[in-house]
């Protein structure tokens, strides 16, 4: 869910000069400085984005795949 929550606030988070992007996606694209405003106004900042949200999409499948093959008796909480 972070990663979710990093590209939603992105622009908030630039506002304050801050910058949670993976370095990984971002040294993909060319983007090397992290300077949170000079990372918005980078045209490859949409494909970083997208690839973040696979990365997101990626850990949301795996989640549930990990749920769905736990059984209910030993995956519910305690009262």
């Amino acid at each position: 869910m972070q990663l979710t929550n990093i590209l939603r606030d992105l622009a908030e988070d630039a506002g304050r000069h801050r910058l949670y992007l993976p370095r990984e996606p971002l040294q993909a694209h060319g983007i090397f400085v992290t300077t949170p405003s000079w990372v918005l106004a980078q045209p490859a900042l949409p494909e970083v984005c997208r690839d973040v949200a696979r990365l997101a999409e990626e850990h949301y499948v795996a989640a549930i795949k990990a749920v769905a093959a736990c059984p209910r008796h030993k995956c519910a909480l305690p009262p």
